[in-house]
């Protein structure tokens, strides 16, 4: 548990936090690779059916979508970029259009799906080419978001579950439901620890960095036969205000996040002094009992961050950069070297190609000529 000077230090930053009034505007950078479920993500965040969704539709465009709404009257810019790793060799044209688009942006939210277990490599090779185009600074503002968390089967018991021996009659649906919370949590921790080890021993992410980034886990949104609750998790009652209330803890507007999300968590007849109190004691809550955000605040430095994140701005490697992403980054530079010779061959042999088809056709047009000349002449 958060000893009692370091919950009091962090009331006094979130009072603090929520009295500013210098950002005006929420803007949220929704990214990953193709098929993971960003555009339903964007659609749920937005309360509204903006962006197009569906296995197959995230490869229609090589272009960072850009949607506009009004949540509960703060402004929300959400930029849906295109899906990396999608096999059609247009990312670095993804992100330039990112580079050009996305300006002083809140929040960084990297989907990838819950029901896939684990980091896939495509999820590997796009976080590296982020860090690569980015810098790691880039991870400081990131949420890892676990969609479509309500179709993780916690009803079957797998290798990731700790529990053994029977389960629970059919009917006993109290027990049920403590197991497939507690199946739940810990696979969450497992998408989490695993997740922090590859951005450590593998990207070479600072570990400061990489302990801020939060793993949450969310639905979706869209209520269906199958999804009767949607907003409902196996450990959770609402997805949505945890994840906006999570979110919270990465940014400098929590004031917005506040506004977004506090009538889902305090009472219509609450006067806005007592909704502030609910608030701030409903984070140093979620702070005391919940390990990442104890982690957040066992650092002595500030847990959000003070300025907006420029993807337009030049990274420059320095002492702070580990020998392994030094070595990632070389890498990738090796790799984009060689694919930019391969495109210039590539043109060169085009080239070659079409001056030698324009000699073959000029010399048919001739001995064209030449046999009409002969024909005539005979």
């Amino acid at each position: 548990m958060a000893t009692v000077s370091r919950l009091s230090r962090f009331e006094s930053f979130v009072k603090a936090a929520l009295a500013r009034d210098d950002h005006k505007e929420l803007r949220l950078l929704v990214t990953g690779k193709t098929g993971e479920g960003k555009s339903t993500l964007v659609n749920g965040l937005l309360g509204k059916h903006v962006a197009v969704e569906g296995a197959g539709t995230e490869r229609c465009t090589t272009e960072v979508a850009e949607h506009k709404a009004m949540l509960h009257g703060v402004p929300v810019t959400v930029y849906d970029s295109p899906g990396l790793q999608d096999s059609t060799e247009n990312e670095d044209k993804y992100l330039a259009d990112m580079k050009k688009k996305c300006q002083n942006l809140s929040l960084v939210l990297y989907c990838t799906k819950m029901t896939n277990n684990r980091l896939k490599e495509e999820d590997k090779r796009a976080i590296v080419k982020l860090t690569a185009e980015f810098g790691q600074n880039f991870w400081k503002y990131a949420v890892l978001v676990l969609t479509f968390a309500n179709r993780e089967e916690v009803g079957r018991r797998d290798e990731r579950d700790k529990d053994t021996g029977s389960e629970p009659d059919d009917d006993d649906t109290e027990s049920w439901n403590v197991l497939t919370k507690k199946r739940f949590e810990g696979r969450v921790k497992i998408w989490k620890d695993s997740f922090h080890k590859f951005f450590i021993d593998e990207v070479g992410v600072r570990k400061d960095i990489v302990e801020r980034i939060l793993v949450v886990p969310v639905g979706d949104s869209r209520k269906s036969r199958d999804n009767p609750d949607p907003y409902r998790l196996p450990d959770r009652d609402d997805w949505f205000s945890e994840f906006w209330k999570a979110c919270s803890f990465r940014v400098r507007e929590i004031n917005l996040f506040w506004e977004i999300s506090k009538h889902r968590f305090i009472s219509s007849q609450a006067t806005q002094d007592d909704a502030l109190t609910d608030l701030v004691s409903e984070m140093i809550a979620m702070a005391a009992e919940n390990e990442e955000f104890l982690k957040i605040i066992n650092i002595e430095e500030s847990p959000v961050q003070d300025s907006t994140l420029q993807l337009s701005d030049g990274h420059e490697v320095d002492e702070t950069y580990s020998q392994k992403l030094r070595d990632n980054l070389k890498k990738i530079d090796r790799e984009k070297w060689v694919k930019e010779q391969e495109e210039i061959n590539k043109r060169e042999k085009g080239k070659i190609e079409r001056e030698a088809e324009a000699i073959r056709r000029e010399r048919a047009r001739v001995q064209q000529l030449e046999t009409i000349y002969s024909a005539h002449s005979g």
